[in-house]
């Protein structure tokens, strides 16, 4: 899909704040200790869309929501990209609470090769030289990181793969941010809810138990919703390889919260592949910052 608009340098300052911020989502996750990660996905899922609905209407965006919301093509795509990002973030919270959050790390840190192939195969970007050496350092230290991590392998790839399709469906579905959020979330929320309603009938939620885990569970449409509605609008604004690379920026927080905050092992192995994905997001910058000085340069002659 073609970008109607100039890339401008705030677009990538927004998405390196959105995958910052998304990198620390495992230290939220820890904080519960009764509710099932199942659970976790089910109240984001309810309480997003009350959020994001109560959004739209204090913004008149019901306009935009109907219209999306018409279409059969659009209806048919966030159906897919909602099973997605569900599967994606149960995947997320079962490996944090299970004391794999290096897995996370990992997985984020495959996304964007996943993005960067579906970039060029689907939409035919084009891949500088420099973007070219950048992923290949980031393949090679994903590489070594698999051969540290097969155990959890299979929830890397899983979250992986969900997170990447999820993002190539965003860029070509004809429709905004938050309409596709909320339309995300509707199509959802019956089953979850549903899902919920059975939990609490065989006496096994964790919401209403203890006040501060309710309190988690209730800001989780908040805390989870935030960041994809950034996404949607930065996935749309950026070449999908951009967007691929930049996406490197979260599992390295990741990283760090797992081996800083909580102490997970962490192997020479793991070492050496963190150190060459770091270069390959240096290289990265460093042909973005040249690039667009070069368009700034040519537009002014």
């Amino acid at each position: 899909m073609p970008q109607s608009r100039s890339v401008q340098g705030g677009d990538y300052a927004l998405g390196a704040a959105l995958y910052f911020l998304w990198g620390i989502v495992p230290a939220y996750f820890k904080q519960f200790h009764i509710a099932s990660p199942y659970e976790v996905v089910i109240h984001r899922i309810i309480w997003s869309f009350l959020f994001l609905l109560l959004f739209v209407l204090m913004t008149n965006r019901l306009g935009e929501l109907k219209r999306a919301a018409s279409n059969g093509r659009v209806i048919g795509l966030l159906a897919l990209s909602s099973l997605l990002i569900s599967v994606n973030w149960l995947l997320n919270v079962i490996a944090t609470v299970e004391n794999h959050i290096f897995a996370v790390s990992f997985a984020f840190f495959l996304a964007p090769l996943f993005s960067v192939a579906l970039g060029v195969l689907i939409f035919h970007e084009n891949v500088s030289r420099a973007q070219t050496v950048a992923i290949g350092f980031a393949g090679a230290g994903v590489a070594l990181m698999a051969i540290t991590a097969l155990t959890t392998l299979w929830m890397s790839i899983g979250m992986a793969v969900c997170f990447s399709v999820y993002g190539v469906i965003r860029k070509v579905a004809p429709v905004e941010a938050t309409a596709g959020l909320v339309i995300e979330t509707a199509l959802m929320a019956p089953l979850a809810l549903i899902w919920m309603l059975w939990i609490h009938s065989h006496g096994t939620a964790a919401f209403g138990q203890s006040t501060r885990e309710s309190l988690l569970l209730v800001s989780s449409g908040i805390v989870l919703m935030a960041p994809l509605l950034v996404f949607g609008i930065v996935v749309r604004r950026l070449p999908l390889v951009a967007v691929g690379l930049l996406q490197f920026i979260a599992p390295s927080v990741t990283f760090a919260i797992a081996l800083f905050i909580y102490h997970e092992p962490l192997g020479l192995q793991k070492l050496i592949s963190f150190i060459l994905i770091w270069i390959g997001l240096a290289i990265f910058c460093r042909d973005v910052i040249v690039r667009a000085g070069a368009a700034r340069k040519a537009a002014r002659t």
